[in-house]
């Protein structure tokens, strides 16, 4: 699930919308706004958070030569087939 997928969902209104919309008060329909707000607030410092320590996770490994130096000692030809998987996926 990526970020674009997830705030795209926060942001689509509800399908009941239009036919609750007489039944919920302004104020209501207003701390609604500002909570979706918050959560994707909130979703964004989480992705944030996450791709900070995936770049430090991957400069330590780089460090090491990591993980291309295991690649290129377990594998038997030059390209895994995990990656050769992941370029077919793709």
């Amino acid at each position: 699930m990526n970020l674009v997928s997830v705030a795209d969902e926060i942001n689509q209104p509800p399908e009941l919308d239009n036919k609750l919309r007489h039944l919920v008060p302004p104020a209501v329909r207003a701390m609604q706004d500002e909570l979706k707000q918050v959560l994707s607030q909130i979703i964004q410092n989480e992705y944030t958070k996450i791709s900070q320590f995936d770049e430090q996770l991957n400069g330590f490994l780089r460090q090491f030569g990591l993980p291309q130096s295991l690649f290129s000692l377990t594998a038997s030809n030059d390209v895994p087939d995990a990656v050769w998987v992941k370029i077919e996926e793709f």
